[in-house]
């Protein structure tokens, strides 16, 4: 009797972002410059974090992109 060898379906939660997650130090940062931006309300942390990590991730997702498009465009060609 041979056994078939197991293979595992990926799972949603082990299923790679398109662009990676944003490093901690970097949302904090934005975090805090949000903040600063609307005048350091207090109560408003997970917002701006949030909003923060949004904003990185669309950045990231940006630049590789065009990254993506440079790498991919026929050599020769100027824009």
């Amino acid at each position: 009797m041979t056994a078939e060898p197991f293979v595992e379906a990926p799972s949603p939660n082990r299923v790679e972002p398109t662009a990676p997650e944003p490093e901690e130090r970097r949302i904090c940062q934005r975090a805090y410059l949000i903040w600063e931006e609307e005048g350091k309300p207090d109560g408003r942390a997970l917002d701006h974090w949030l909003r923060a990590k949004w904003e990185l991730k669309a950045l990231d997702s940006k630049e590789e992109l065009e990254r993506l498009e440079r790498e991919l465009a026929p050599s020769g060609i100027q824009e």
